[in-house]
């Protein structure tokens, strides 16, 4: 948290949001959408404190696909989040870093964990996810799209009868029935 108020963004920052997304007209408290990636952060660290963690038996590489999709997500969360303020190719990019920088450090957590090993493919894992996340939401406007619609706006336009309460807290007008 303390790399986000250094570098000047929200919830520290000032200055008007540049080119903002769709999330951005969520009314969504900033601290929230940078409370989500570092509780996410903090659960990668508690699994990496782990001695030993769970993999299906017979599966090479599970833990380098475990590696790829944590980091991914966590890219993910972060560009969302920054992406309020940030146009989203440069809040790819800090995203993709912070989930780098993150996976380094976690690494390096885990050389002190008993039964834990520091490995540069695992950090190879971690990297590859975060960028790959990152470049979809850059490169890819119907993903972008879909992330950044809200979960009752989404309910709301699978299910066209959702009551008055949905279509509130989804942000489109409520329907009228006589």
């Amino acid at each position: 948290m303390f790399c986000v108020a250094w570098i000047g963004l929200p919830p520290f920052g000032v200055g008007p949001a540049v080119n903002p997304t769709p999330a951005a007209r969520q009314p969504t408290a900033a601290w929230v959408r940078f409370a989500v990636p570092v509780g996410w952060m903090l659960a990668i660290t508690l699994a990496s404190h782990q001695p030993r963690l769970p993999a299906p038996d017979g599966l090479p590489g599970f833990d380098k696909l475990a590696h790829f999709g944590a980091y991914g997500l966590l890219a993910t969360l972060w560009v969302r989040a920054l992406a309020v303020r940030l146009a989203p190719t440069p809040a790819a990019l800090i995203a993709w870093l912070l989930a780098a920088l993150f996976g380094i450090s976690d690494e390096v957590h885990q050389s002190f964990v008993p039964g834990r090993s520091t490995e540069v493919a695992d950090w190879l894992a971690d990297a590859s996810g975060a960028a790959l996340a990152a470049a979809l939401y850059v490169r890819w406007p119907a993903w972008r799209a879909l992330l950044d619609r809200s979960l009752a706006r989404r309910r709301a336009e699978k299910n066209p009868s959702a009551d008055t309460a949905t279509a509130a807290a989804s942000g489109a007008p409520a329907e009228r029935h006589p």
